[in-house]
C-alpha cells in the first residue's frame, strides 16, 4: 500500500492529534534517544523513524490518553533496532567504554579482560545490555533510566538487579570453562 493510499484512510482529527503529539514530544524523545544510542545522528535517526511509523500505523492507536506511551514504545524500540544495526557492524563496545564499564574487575590483562567482559554483555538481550549500559557506564539513576524508557522505577530496579543475576551467572559458566 502507498503512503498516497495511506493518506486517504487517515482520519483527519486524529492525524492533527498525533501531530500536536509530535511537535510537543520531539526535544523529549530527542533527549532520550540520545540517553540511549549516545550518538546525535543515531538519536535523530530514531525520532525520525518514530514519528514515521506512528504516523504510518496511527489507526491502531486506539486512546489518544496512551498516545505518548504509544510513541516512547515505538522510540525505544528503534533505538534498539539501531543498537542492533550497530553492534553487528562493530563490536558490542568500544575499547574504552569497556574499561568505564566497571561490571567486572577480574585483574588480569585488559585484552582478556575485554573480551570476557564483551562475552558476557553479548549474551545478555539488547534490552538487559541497555540497562546495564545506561545504569553504570552511562551513570543514569534507575529513575532516570525508568524516565528514559517509560517504565516504573521500581520495574527498572527489579530489572537491572535480573541482569545483574545474568551476567553473575555467565560470569561463573565461563569461569568455570577456563
Amino acid at each position: 500500500m502507498s503512503s498516497a493510499d495511506d493518506r486517504k484512510e487517515l482520519n483527519p482529527e486524529s492525524a492533527e492529534f498525533l501531530e500536536k503529539a509530535i511537535t510537543e514530544n520531539y526535544h523529549s524523545f530527542r533527549k532520550k534517544s540520545t540517553a540511549m544510542l549516545r550518538n546525535p545522528i543515531d538519536a535523530e535517526d530514531a525520532v525520525q523513524n518514530t514519528f514515521m511509523k506512528a504516523w504510518r500505523y496511527q489507526s491502531n492507536l486506539r486512546d489518544t490518553a496512551s498516545t505518548y506511551s504509544w510513541l516512547n514504545r515505538i522510540l525505544y524500540t528503534e533505538c534498539l533496532a539501531i543498537s542492533k544495526n550497530r553492534s553487528k557492524h562493530a563490536s558490542i563496545m568500544s575499547d574504552q567504554q569497556l574499561d568505564q564499564l566497571a561490571i567486572i574487575n577480574t585483574g588480569t590483562d585488559n585484552d582478556f579482560e575485554h573480551w570476557f567482559i564483551e562475552t558476557i554483555l553479548s549474551s545478555l538481550s539488547d534490552h538487559y545490555r541497555h540497562l546495564l549500559v545506561l545504569f553504570y557506564e552511562k551513570g543514569f539513576t534507575a529513575n532516570e533510566i525508568a524516565e528514559i524508557l517509560n517504565l516504573e522505577p521500581k520495574l527498572v530496579r527489579h530489572q537491572i538487579a535480573y541482569a545483574r543475576k545474568l551476567v553473575k551467572e555467565k560470569y561463573l559458566e565461563l569461569a568455570d570453562d577456563e
